[in-house]
């Protein structure tokens, strides 16, 4: 009788640790299922919407006579990434009468954090003209990269390594090629209310080479600046054209430092302000220093035979008018002043510089 009672109760009222332990099983799945439902959801939306911009931003370019083409274009990089795929890559000009070919391009961002932006390109680029004329530039690596916000860009890289230049007329014979080891260029707006307008610009070229049609060699070097651009922020936009703006404005700031080192030995320091009129002339106050003048003048003769005589004596000129920096590094410093082209060390004239386009 008592275990006839003691059965009844146990079928009429189950265990519960069956049951919690089924709900403390499939309630986390059935969250992650539903987050997994969500994110693809999500991701392939965005990647539509990258892809209907992309085809938008092609076709605008089309009609304002930038050809592009972007074989075989896709949207990859799920789940936590997207970006922009091609084959390979083209444009042409039409006013300008100029065609860009390259390799396969790739792009991507983070899908949760869509301001950080990172692309590479596959060489040779080829550029060739209505004229005959063709560039080709190669590398064994090109990255860009951008950080952007919902004000704009707030920076833009570019870095390439052991890049190739060369130019070819359309006689076939080769002009020149330049050889870097390895190049950067940094772009961002100027910090601070003073400069509102103004970008940053930063680049660093190292070892360059060129070698001319004839075979002549140039002395192998170094260079790199730091400068602020003013009044550039508003008008780096798609379409921007360089030379129509100096023509049109002009350009003025401040070169923070900019260093030349000739391989061989030397080196030349600059900073100052200068200003460049829309007719091309330039007025600048700079901050010269160098170390072993004498490699200097010997590269710039090695670079230009022609004019040996002026090398030496501008050579001559420093070690006459320049003063020995008190830290004892052997650096000479002196103060040029540019006006309106005419270059002036103290009083003296010494050279002038003719328009700059």
């Amino acid at each position: 009788m008592a275990a006839s009672i003691m059965t009844r109760i146990a079928t009429q009222n189950p265990p519960r640790k069956s049951r919690s332990w089924f709900l403390r099983i499939t309630g986390p799945l059935l969250v992650i299922a539903a987050l997994g439902f969500g994110w693809n959801y999500a991701w392939h939306k965005g990647a539509q919407v990258l892809d209907e911009k992309v085809s938008h931003l092609i076709r605008n370019s089309n009609d304002a006579g930038r050809e592009i083409e972007c074989t075989d274009r896709r949207i990859e990089g799920f789940p936590f990434r997207v970006g922009v795929f091609c084959n390979s890559v083209s444009l042409y000009a039409v006013r300008q009468g100029i065609r860009l070919n390259a390799g396969a391009f790739r792009s991507a961002a983070q899908f949760y954090a869509p301001g950080k932006l990172v692309g590479e390109m596959d060489g040779p680029l080829i550029a060739s003209a209505d004229s005959g004329d063709t560039y080709t530039a190669d590398w064994s690596s090109l990255r860009a990269s951008a950080r952007v916000g919902l004000d704009g860009p707030h920076r833009i890289s570019f870095e390439a390594k052991k890049l190739n230049l060369s130019t070819r007329a359309a006689d076939a014979t080769e002009r020149f090629t330049a050889k870097v080891d390895g190049g950067e260029l940094h772009l961002r707006p100027t910090p601070g209310e003073d400069h509102a307008n103004a970008v940053d610009l930063a680049f660093l070229l190292d070892r360059l080479e060129f070698v001319s049609e004839a075979g002549f060699a140039y002395p192998a070097f170094a260079l790199s600046a730091d400068l602020r651009l003013d009044g550039m922020r508003d008008e780096l936009r798609p379409g921007f054209n360089l030379l129509d703006h100096l023509r049109a404005k002009g350009i003025s700031g401040e070169i923070r430092r900019a260093q030349f080192l000739p391989i061989k030995g030397g080196s030349v320091i600059v900073s100052g302000t200068f200003a460049v009129t829309p007719a091309g002339r330039l007025s600048a106050t700079l901050d010269v220093s160098s170390t072993e003048t004498d490699a200097i003048a010997r590269f710039l003769v090695g670079a230009f035979p022609e004019q040996a005589e002026i090398w030496q004596q501008l050579e001559q000129a420093v070690a006459l008018l320049a003063s020995a920096d008190k830290s004892g590094s052997g650096a000479r410093k002196l103060t040029i002043e540019i006006d309106d082209g005419d270059v002036l060390v103290g009083p003296i004239t010494v050279a002038e510089i003719p328009p700059l386009f």
